[in-house]
């Protein structure tokens, strides 16, 4: 959305006299020119009203039952222009048009509605002639609580979204909807981390809310009024016992509040009323409005719903919901596109106007990102690390713990590792990790170097070395200029060393008549004075001092099967490894993979540390079948019940590695 695109105030409120008095105000920065004012009769032109809307109830009560009770109906538009007559009245209507008119970029509308009565009417169905309002980008409307609203700072890269199904129901297509938010977030192109809980335990969400800490919290399933007070029904799959996600668990636990609730739960948006009458003869269904305590918790904004939105409904809004977020669209615009996404399906069935967006902040800052590469520079990571992480699955506990040791969220106490291993089962997708991490860090403004090793088996210690630093860095431009000539010295020593000599120093004091260093990588060391293999290894970590003087680097090792054993076990793992850990290049984190026959081959076997390394193994047979419907998901292929037979059918025989997922979903894809 432009960042020059008009926005206006549109506020109701009551009088005295039970009347409601409307004003439109120009938002100008922080300030607002009031434009326009009119009076809603306290009646809401019942006289005006069409002929759903008349009766011996009032209009609201009238219209609050109507679309509870009408999953379709051909008279929604009628309703609608009724809505839009009653907010437009007069002077203010004529002045929003020219407003509208004037918005060459688009026009955001936020409506706040103070009146207490007025709050939990469906104001997103609103027509204005053929105009449908909440449909419309980039001329967007969004429900607001207060203005001035607060603007937060952007959120680093990445958003991180975590949904839970609470209650897996055929009703409701919640698997539906689940495939459809991954479908959509696969595609982020790493600016998403995203992880899928379903029908968790309280200790299992309560752990991985804490873990994560999302930014986004999207809730799918069932409301509920447990004891007089609003719920989130859940069930534990391990005991198959329900429980409930009360406010007072959301408000006391799920902490730091995420910045956006998505809640596709029975009427989460029906309003919280004060009166006894209120309390005494509301159902079941009409759960009180969790929205508010998202909101009064601290969330930026919360999608809530006016009714139940089910099946393919609920799977299309949250599909182009997330692929907007994905696009960077800003909150407004993104759930605008999802309504617009499911009204073109069906325009008069009411599930295209059931999400009700409701912002504390203003909407351009809810999900608002930043990236610390240019656009240039990120679209070549993406580009240039796509095919390795494109099809990347799951992994959600290790990539979390692998990002806390490695890339932690900026805080005072957060500080990367100096070594990490990444370790497992053969064939279980350590390799994938790694790249997944590459783009994560890349994209956050962090220095990479990858090295792979992988090969015949033949590189000693020098190959080694001279690998590492004849290696690009993932980002060139983050590279100052000192770290670009940091390995010219080594290669100048090294290419005595390979001749079994010492180095001499260059006749040049300012870094000329050095020489160059081997032409092949692979060469090997020629026995020569004892301290020469001693003087190659100061030289290198002097030269990674040198490359990491001006910004820290995450360098990492793979393919270890690549490298002599000897050479690793005897030579780099006391002189390089050691020495990392000993914090001898303080601004440098080293991740090195370890297979499992690599232990004690490679790696001091009294060195092993499974504990507190990341392990990547591959999953059981229930968990693998997971990951195939993810697989094919990612890859964009439909997953209907016979297909789910199939991957049952196929998964449930054994323990299977990782890397046969792609054999396994060409299988699949063909049937």
């Amino acid at each position: 959305m432009a960042a020059d695109m008009r926005t206006v105030l549109l506020t109701i409120t009551d009088d005295e006299a039970g009347d409601h008095p409307i004003s439109l105000a120009a938002v100008d920065g922080g300030d607002l020119r009031p434009l326009a004012e009119c009076v809603l009769p306290a009646d809401l032109l019942a006289g005006k009203a069409p002929e759903q809307l008349r009766g011996e109830k009032s209009v609201a009560d009238l219209m609050r039952t109507f679309v509870r009770d009408t999953p379709q109906s051909a008279k929604f538009d009628v309703i609608g222009q009724h809505l839009s007559t009653m907010l437009f009245a007069g002077e203010v209507g004529e002045c929003w048009e020219r407003e509208i008119d004037a918005a060459e970029a688009g026009l955001r509308t936020l409506l706040h509605v103070r009146s207490e009565e007025l709050r939990s009417l469906p104001w997103e169905m609103m027509r204005r002639s053929e105009y449908t309002m909440f449909v419309d980008a980039p001329n967007t409307f969004t429900r607001v609580t207060d203005y001035p609203a607060p603007r937060p700072d952007p959120v680093l890269l990445p958003l991180k979204v975590l949904v839970v199904e609470g209650q897996r129901s055929a009703e409701l297509g919640t698997r539906q909807e689940v495939r459809a938010i991954k479908r959509a977030l696969f595609e982020s192109a790493g600016r998403v981390e995203f992880d899928f809980l379903s029908e968790p335990s309280w200790d299992v969400l309560c752990a991985t809310y804490q873990a994560m800490q999302p930014h986004v919290f999207h809730f799918i399933g069932h409301a509920e009024r447990l004891r007089g007070r609003a719920a989130l029904a859940m069930r534990d799959a391990a005991t198959r016992r329900p429980w409930s996600l009360t406010s007072g668990l959301i408000a006391d636990h799920l902490r730091p509040a995420p910045r956006l609730a998505v809640l596709n739960a029975c009427r989460s948006a029906a309003a919280e009323t004060s009166s006894e009458e209120g309390k005494k003869n509301a159902p079941t269904q009409d759960v009180r409005a969790l929205t508010d305590v998202f909101l009064r918790r601290g969330a930026l904004a919360v999608v809530g719903m006016h009714g139940d939105i089910v099946g393919d409904a609920a799977s299309t809004f949250g599909g182009a919901l997330y692929r907007a977020v994905a696009g960077e669209h800003e909150i407004d615009e993104a759930v605008t596109l999802a309504r617009r996404a499911v009204q073109s399906t069906e325009d008069d069935r009411r599930d295209w106007f059931l999400p009700v967006l409701t912002c504390r902040a203003a909407p351009s800052t809810v999900l608002a990102t930043s990236c610390m590469l240019s656009a240039a520079d990120a679209g070549g990571v993406t580009q240039k690390l796509a095919p390795q992480v494109s099809d990347f699955v799951d992994r959600a506990v290790e990539r979390r713990l692998f990002a806390r040791d490695i890339d932690p969220d900026p805080h005072p106490r957060a500080q990367p590792r100096r070594l990490q291993v990444v370790t497992g089962d053969s064939r279980a997708g350590k390799t994938k990790l790694v790249h997944w991490m590459r783009r994560r860090c890349a994209l956050r403004g962090r220095r990479v170097r990858y090295v792979d090793l992988g090969g015949k088996g033949t590189l000693d210690a020098a190959g080694v070395l001279w690998a590492i630093g004849q290696t690009d860095e993932d980002v060139p431009n983050l590279v100052g200029p000192m770290a670009k000539g940091a390995f010219a010295r080594f290669g100048h020593d090294l290419s005595y060393v390979i001749d079994g000599s010492l180095p001499i120093e260059p006749v040049e004091s300012n870094g000329g008549g050095l020489r160059p260093g081997p032409a092949q990588s692979g060469k090997s060391l020629t026995p020569g004075p004892q301290n020469a293999l001693e003087t190659m290894f100061k030289s290198f970590r002097d030269a990674l001092v040198f490359a990491t003087s001006e910004s820290p680097l995450v360098l990492i090792l793979d393919g270890l099967d690549g490298v002599l054993p000897d050479a690793f076990k005897l030579h780099l793992y006391p002189e390089l490894v050691l020495k990392v850990l000993d914090g001898v290049i303080p601004a440098l984190t080293l991740v090195v993979v370890v297979a499992e026959d690599q232990k004690g081959k490679h790696w001091p076997i009294d060195q092993v540390n499974d504990t507190d390394w990341i392990r990547v193994d591959n999953p059981d047979p229930e968990q693998f079948q997971i990951l195939v419907e993810d697989f094919l998901v990612a890859l964009g292929h439909e997953i209907g019940p016979a297909r789910e037979e199939k991957i049952s059918g196929l998964t449930r025989s054994g323990k299977w590695p990782i890397s046969d997922l792609a054999k396994i979903a060409d299988v699949l894809a063909m049937n």
